[in-house]
């Protein structure tokens, strides 16, 4: 999975040297971003118009739990501001980055993102400091963004219900928050560190958390620890430093005075972008979830794109070789996989029906917090 990831940036990489294929970029990132929140605040006006409350099962639609929406939000924010001031970007995306930018902070706001807000803030934080007056462009429209959020969330999930007489729908999501959400990172947090203390040079195995049942789940809601715990803490320190060796390489380059202004502020906002995903993933499980991971992964790719021409020809060649040949080992251990699980596979009902007799769960869809166990 984590190679994939490597291969989808490293090709993101490759095809964003080319103007026409950046724009691309900014393009498809924009116009997902404005349907899809123009959708959500549909839905609850449509819903607010006949009568009912949007209930929490339509914010973050599409997702399997509206957090997951808020793991994008945090890469896909930066990115639209990048959109938004890229100088040869048309009016057109100018003004779609700003209207993606108005529909996902009221989303945002409605669905409490914590993780998300705060690493939006230590993102800002970190480049302003790198960067200097060049975070100013991205700055002024982020806040552009997080204003006429405030007013949309206000409009539409608090004033039309109050028009109506229709009870808070912010009551109703609050409800299915967990009140004790951080206590409950805290036990995760504790789980993890006993994992590594149980396999701290190679972890305990990749996916193995999930596979202790605890009623919780499945991953401790930090990839630090995490990566601590499954694979070690000699892999954790391997990743922490290509991570911040590409960051100072980000950092140095931003703070190259032969580079122009609206370059500076593009590499501002990928920074942002970076510093908010990096901390949102020691508070959440965006390192674990499909979605996120493949906007984390055009981040990077993105990121290694404005680094220049030469350095990211580089990661690409090398990422081919890395690509190719792990590619064949994947394929391997798939088939191998396939023919050890093939008792499970050639009669699921049974096997499911004995995991449901150890492991009684509602869900009829095997999930390894409700499971625990392979």
């Amino acid at each position: 999975m984590f190679v994939s990831m490597v291969v989808v940036a490293l090709t993101v990489a490759q095809t964003a040297l080319s103007e026409r294929w950046l724009h691309a970029y900014a393009a498809v990132i924009v116009s997902s971003m404005v349907l899809y929140g123009v959708l959500e605040i549909m839905i609850c006006v449509a819903g607010l118009l006949s009568g009912s409350a949007p209930r929490e099962g339509l914010v973050g639609l599409g997702y399997d739990n509206y957090r997951l929406l808020n793991h994008v939000q945090t890469a896909a924010i930066p990115l639209a501001a990048l959109a938004a001031i890229r100088p040869d970007g048309t009016r057109l995306l100018r003004a779609g980055a700003r209207v993606a930018l108005a529909t996902w902070f009221a989303l945002l706001i409605f669905s409490g993102g914590r993780g998300t807000e705060l690493g939006l803030a230590i993102g800002l934080g970190a480049a302003a400091w790198v960067s200097g007056r060049h975070i100013l462009p991205g700055l002024r429209q982020l806040l552009f963004g997080a204003a006429s959020g405030v007013l949309l969330y206000l409009a539409v999930y608090r004033g039309l219900p109050w028009l109506f007489g229709l009870p808070d729908p912010q009551s109703l999501l609050d409800r299915v928050r967990d009140g004790n959400s951080v206590f409950a990172r805290l036990v995760l947090w504790k789980w993890a560190g006993g994992a590594i203390l149980e396999a701290p040079w190679v972890g305990i195995g990749p996916m193995h958390l999930a596979q202790r049942w605890n009623d919780d789940a499945a991953h401790p809601h930090n990839v630090y620890l995490q990566v601590a715990a499954e694979w070690g803490l000699a892999m954790l320190v391997v990743c922490l430093a290509l991570i911040g060796r590409g960051l100072l390489r980000m950092v140095e380059a931003v703070r190259r005075s032969t580079v122009e202004d609206s370059r500076k502020a593009e590499g501002a906002m990928l920074l942002v972008a970076g510093s908010a995903v990096l901390m949102d993933g020691g508070v959440s499980g965006n390192f674990v979830m499909p979605m996120s991971q493949m906007w984390i992964a055009l981040v990077a790719g993105l990121g290694l794109a404005w680094l220049g021409r030469g350095a990211a020809d580089r990661l690409v060649v090398t990422g081919r070789v890395f690509g190719s040949s792990c590619f064949a080992l994947c394929a391997l251990l798939s088939c191998w996989v396939l023919v050890d699980q093939k008792v499970e596979i050639s009669d699921m009902s049974a096997h499911l029906k004995q995991v449901n007799t150890q492991f009684p769960s509602p869900r009829s869809n095997p999930r390894f917090w409700s499971h625990g166990w392979f």
